[in-house]
């Protein structure tokens, strides 16, 4: 096939060369027709220097081979016949006596003017053979523009499209807001309320007081929570050891005292404050985002102290899952939160607004499990237990009063990798 190809492309260089040349006999050699007439430029043909190289090779060829002596021609008449044997009698002396000098100069002249005109036609084919070429890619660049140029117009044809798309998404979400302030407006005046919403700013509830309220002291917080620091003296001095919702930081208090590197995350700027204003490192950070940012296997554990309880199931779901590839191996998440099976925390659940439900142990605990921690386990804190304990030891049922009304308020689950 690489040799059909060559001769394929010899051919070709050899019918340009003869186009150029306008012989109609060199053209009729190699089939190519002269539709406009011979020695006639084209509009797309050789250019003018070409058809004088052309002209030029022609004579070259048809006359580069020159002799010593010219052939004398015949006359007639006495005189002239008389003249012819003077001319023959001297181009006879002439061989004899100076042809062994003329000769070889006569023939190295021919030869260098053989040579010449090959030389000639050689660049003629060069020059047929560079024109060809520009012609093969000047075709592809042509078929590559119009290919672009499709391309272009397909792109601008998309980006039409997507600035509609735009356009329909803007005009969409104006609606939306439009909709959702008639709503708000429409709620508002069912309740009787009028207020402008730029009149309800900084009416949010102030979390620290509420703590300080509801929480218990922090003397309490820190009796109680001292019972997990030993869950994390082994992998906290190998990572820092995450405070999920930190709040008031009685667990990082404690874990300082123990000498553990600890972190924690809030998003209420008041406990931020007053954590830093203690020495505290207390982060205003989202959970998800500040854990994608972390290295696998750089926590030495995690607590979440009554914060399972505000969020949302699936974004509790998405912390586990998340929180098992930055944890060491055996490193523990520990979570705290209102024990459901108590029934009278009931009484006192709804009191926090920011309560969504109470979660249960076997949800927890299935979730953990199901995510691929190695352990999970539950642990009652005494300290936690309900301040009603009924006299079981007199009467049976007070038991199961005790297990179903005053059960210990908070359960803690423990989960390891």
């Amino acid at each position: 096939m690489g040799l059909e190809r060559d001769l394929e492309r010899k051919i070709a260089i050899r019918r340009e060369a003869a186009r150029n040349s306008g012989d109609p006999a060199l053209m009729a050699q190699y089939g190519v027709a002269d539709d406009d007439g011979a020695g006639e430029a084209r509009a797309n043909g050789p250019s003018p220097t070409m058809r004088k190289l052309s002209r030029h090779v022609r004579a070259l060829h048809a006359g580069w081979a020159l002799q010593a002596i010219r052939t004398i021609p015949p006359g007639r008449g006495f005189g002239a016949k008389f003249v012819v044997l003077v001319k023959r009698a001297r181009r006879k002396a002439h061989l004899l006596l100076a042809g062994w000098f003329f000769r070889p100069l006569v023939a190295q002249q021919s030869d260098f003017n053989g040579n010449a005109a090959n030389a000639l036609t050689a660049v003629e084919e060069a020059l047929a053979e560079v024109r060809f070429e520009a012609e093969r890619r000047h075709e592809a660049l042509s078929r590559r523009a119009d290919e672009a140029e499709r391309r272009a117009e397909a792109l601008a044809k998309r980006a039409d499209e997507a600035e509609k798309r735009a356009d329909e998404a803007e005009r969409r979400a104006e609606a939306l807001a439009r909709r959702v302030a008639a709503d708000r407006a429409y709620v508002l005046g069912r309740l009787g309320l009028s207020v402008d919403p730029e009149r309800l700013e900084g009416a949010a509830l102030d979390y620290g007081r509420f703590e300080d309220a509801f929480r218990g002291p922090r003397e309490e917080i820190l009796a109680s929570q001292s019972l997990y620091v030993d869950w994390f003296r082994g992998t906290g001095a190998r990572g820092v050891v995450l405070d999920l919702g930190c709040g008031r930081g009685e667990f990082l208090e404690l874990l300082a005292g123990a000498g553990i590197s600890a972190v924690g995350l809030e998003r209420d700027p008041g406990f931020v404050a007053d954590g830093r204003a203690r020495g505290l490192r207390v982060e205003s950070a989202e959970a998800l985002d500040w854990l994608a940012a972390q290295p696998d296997g750089s926590l030495g554990g995690i607590l979440m102290a009554h914060v399972v309880e505000h969020v949302a199931p699936e974004y509790m779901a998405a912390v586990v899952r998340l929180a098992l590839g930055k944890l060491l191996p055996g490193a523990p998440f520990v979570v705290e939160t209102p024990n459901p099976e108590a029934l009278a925390i009931y009484r006192t659940f709804p009191i926090d607004p920011g309560h969504r439900m109470p979660v249960p142990y076997l949800y927890l605990e299935h979730l953990f499990r199901s995510t691929g921690y190695a352990s999970v386990e539950r642990f009652d804190n005494p300290r936690a237990a309900f301040p009603v304990q009924l006299p079981v030891d007199r009467e049976p049922g007070f038991a199961t009063l005790q297990a179903h009304l005053y059960a210990n308020q908070d359960y803690t689950l423990v989960a390891r990798r």
